[in-house]
């Protein structure tokens, strides 16, 4: 159990941050250095962060993350037990030298894996979190395996590559096999750029695309043909006009939950945002831009670009009427102040720690899963013509489908409200569905 708390404040009108002892009013701080130009009217003391929509705000944000995330690894690894000693240079050193020792030591597999995804994680290149979350998904299917995650990765070889391909076609029925063979060759790589020249390499042969059904090439066709998959005009009008009586749905409250998920589907089809996205929206992203309520984030899958990829990847999206209508439907709901009153809200999630991110994941896939369930059976009822398989990501395609072959759109626009690029829209929504 963690026994400093860090938090920022102002000591002696330094904006420092604080380590306090728990249970005593013992606390030590440490100046903030490297802001620019910080509006302190915008400094929300309960949220710890700058609550305004200027890129000045989201850099200063991020140098005061990068900061406590640096003083909480301390606390984790070092344990330092006063918070005079969490910030002496001393503590500092040891954290170096401990580290610099650990590397001599053969990590093994599942241990190489966490440490690179810490690297991706917190790169200083920027990498989306797409990245780390696929190894974060190889590292689960590891884990159920039970044995490749112990093997030193040094000694990884082909027989392991293939063993572990096995295990997901036999075990698993081939789900995203290709995905995760993908990450699993790639984690050699990324060792083997890590190596000095005199020391061997990992060379992985095996030939997994010949261990699925069909080519490489008509895997990759099906999987086009799906993404431009959108409901027609009517057809979405028909979902949103749909008697949710016609659709049977067992469990307590059952009337609630049928109608929470199809606002989710209509806020998500008005604000052209992903499903992930949505679900962790909370009132505080809303905000007022040139007298217009709009909504202000960061995509989960950009959350971890630095500098102006950064502030390239905030979003800015004018809240429609009925995605308005349907905020003030829920409001008060969530105890946490999201959006959408899922059970996966009924707590604050720390989306900047591996562990904790990874268990947000797992159960927001879950509710996805739920939500894609429901859509099954509404496919049922509306039978969409162009759809193979109703889910929850057909609306953003469906309303991208729908605004990109609108006369007059303004593509560009478009592009910046849906978090998304003119290339993207380019290639999969022209077009895509005429009806």
């Amino acid at each position: 159990m963690e026994h400093i708390k860090l938090s920022f404040s102002f000591k002696d009108s330094r904006f420092s941050l604080c380590a306090t002892l728990k249970g005593t009013s013992t606390r030590c701080y440490k100046e903030v250095q490297g802001l620019t130009n910080p509006n302190w009217s915008s400094w929300e003391k309960k949220l710890q962060c700058f609550n305004e929509p200027t890129e000045q705000a989201i850099q200063n944000n991020n140098v005061l993350q990068l900061m406590k995330e640096h003083y909480q690894r301390l606390i984790d690894t070092c344990k330092p037990t006063t918070p005079k000693e969490l910030f002496s240079d001393s503590l500092n050193e040891t954290a170096a030298k401990v580290e610099a020792k650990c590397t001599e030591r053969v990590l093994t597999f599942g241990e190489y894996l966490n440490v690179l995804i810490e690297e991706l994680k917190n790169s200083k290149d920027g990498l989306p979190s797409t990245n780390y979350r696929l190894y974060i998904t190889l590292l689960n299917k590891l884990k159920s395996e039970g044995s490749i995650i112990n093997v030193p990765i040094a000694s990884i070889s082909d027989e392991h590559f293939e063993a572990f391909g096995s295990y997901i076609n036999d075990k698993l029925n081939g789900v995203n096999y290709v995905p995760l063979m993908k990450r699993f060759k790639t984690t050699t790589r990324y060792y083997n750029e890590t190596l000095k020249k005199d020391m061997p390499r990992i060379k992985l042969t095996y030939p997994y695309m010949r261990s699925i059904k069909g080519s490489f090439q008509a895997h990759e066709r099906a999987k086009q043909k799906k993404l431009c998959a959108a409901l027609s005009m009517k057809e979405y009008q028909r979902f949103v006009d749909l008697d949710l009586s016609l659709i049977a749905w067992a469990g307590s409250n059952s009337t609630y939950y049928k109608e929470l998920y199809r606002d989710f589907c209509i806020f998500m089809y008005e604000m052209m945002i992903r499903p992930c996205d949505v679900v962790v929206l909370k009132k505080k992203d809303i905000v007022i831009d040139n007298g217009e309520r709009c909504i202000l984030y960061i995509p989960i899958k950009k959350k971890n670009y630095k500098g102006d990829k950064l502030e390239n990847a905030v979003v800015n999206v004018p809240i429609t009427k009925t995605a308005q209508s349907i905020i003030n439907k829920y409001a008060g709901k969530s105890t946490k102040g999201y959006i959408f009153p899922f059970a996966i809200n009924q707590r604050d999630w720390q989306m900047d720690d591996v562990d904790s991110f990874n268990k947000w994941y797992l159960r927001k896939q879950r509710l996805i899963e739920k939500i894609d369930n429901f859509l099954s059976k509404v496919q049922d009822v509306i039978k969409p013509q162009e759809i193979d398989k109703l889910t929850t990501y057909v609306f953003r395609r469906s309303t991208f489908t729908h605004k990109v072959n609108a006369k007059g759109t303004n593509i560009i626009e478009l592009a910046k409200h849906g978090g998304t690029s003119v290339k993207m829209l380019e290639k999969h929504y022209y077009n895509a569905n005429k009806k």
